[in-house]
């Protein structure tokens, strides 16, 4: 009797292995299908580099896209540029003496307390490639940065702090500059507030801190090398997106990540 059960869990292991082989196969030759489409009509490509993986390949020979995309893209980033320097140029003169300056971590630890502050900080908390992740879809706000000491590491880590300017609606040039840098996906600006913290509970600790300008001004920190980093990642995003929804809508029973990544 052992010997006949040994030999059935024999049987069903060998059964087992084939059947995985066998889907393995079929996932190989579908995959294999998928990755010539998108070569053929996404990437209009025919070349064996393409087959094997068309993700790395369209990110390879993305620098001749952005070759050909960045002297527009240049100028467009130029307005930006002019933008901010015609808003800063007609900022109305405010007394600093009723403002104090405000850390981040001492912003963190008021609790949203009602009080005039100075506070600046980058453009965004946003990151590609998800260094640090936000929940807040609102684009009119700016990111505050600070080295803190981590107890749990032992080390500094840092600290990001989203600040939402709730009134921008009150300042139609910082606005235009906010929709331009958005739609470009562009931004190497930095932003600085006088205002005041919108008095806020603020349950949820990664929801951003509100604040109520009363002046808004920015400064501008891109170069030739860093307008060239930020198109590259946007055509490479681009041509993601194009190969996701055309596998998407072709083969949608399929997850694109398991494919592609």
């Amino acid at each position: 009797m052992e010997i006949i059960k040994r030999f059935w869990i024999l049987i069903l292991i060998v059964i087992g292995g084939v059947f995985f082989i066998y889907n393995n196969i079929l996932e190989n030759i579908e995959q294999k299908k998928i990755y010539t489409e998108v070569c053929q009509k996404v990437l209009l490509n025919n070349s064996e580099n393409c087959f094997e993986d068309p993700i790395s390949f369209s990110n390879k020979h993305s620098k001749i896209t952005v070759k050909k995309e960045l002297p527009d893209y240049s100028k467009q980033v130029l307005e930006i540029k002019n933008l901010i320097e015609k808003h800063n140029n007609n900022l109305t003169p405010v007394s600093l003496d009723k403002y104090q300056y405000y850390s981040p971590n001492a912003l963190s630890s008021k609790g949203g307390e009602s009080e005039k502050i100075i506070i600046g900080g980058r453009a965004t908390c946003r990151s590609v490639w998800g260094i640090y992740f936000s929940f807040n879809k609102d684009k009119y706000h700016f990111c505050l940065t600070e080295e803190v000491w981590s107890e749990d590491k032992q080390d500094t880590i840092t600290d990001y702090t989203e600040v939402l300017i709730s009134n921008i609606d009150e300042f139609p040039s910082a606005k235009e500059i906010y929709n331009l840098s958005d739609k470009l996906n562009f931004n190497l600006f930095n932003v600085n507030v006088l205002g005041e913290v919108v008095e806020t509970e603020r349950l949820i600790s990664f929801k951003p801190f509100p604040i109520k300008a009363d002046q808004i001004s920015f400064s501008y920190r891109g170069d030739e090398k860093s307008i060239e980093s930020i198109l590259s990642k946007r055509i490479k995003k681009r041509k993601r997106e194009e190969i996701k929804n055309y596998v998407k809508k072709n083969y949608p029973h399929i997850n694109f990540f398991n494919y592609f990544y």
